[in-house]
């Protein structure tokens, strides 16, 4: 995780797969519910892609 200080924002990235999944938040309830929405858009793009979600 990253703390963006100019923006005041936290920002994060999945780490383990080629994917990019990154999320961010200006506070922790933020930046859960941003990483919780950014894993369910991947594996919702796999499901439409007809691919097999990347693990670590």
């Amino acid at each position: 995780m990253i703390i963006d200080e100019a923006d005041a924002v936290f920002l994060g990235k999945v780490l383990g797969i080629r994917s990019l999944i990154s999320y961010e938040g200006e506070s922790a309830e933020e930046l859960i519910k941003d990483f919780h929405s950014a894993v369910d858009d991947y594996l919702q793009e796999c499901k439409d892609e007809g691919e097999k979600p990347e693990t670590s």
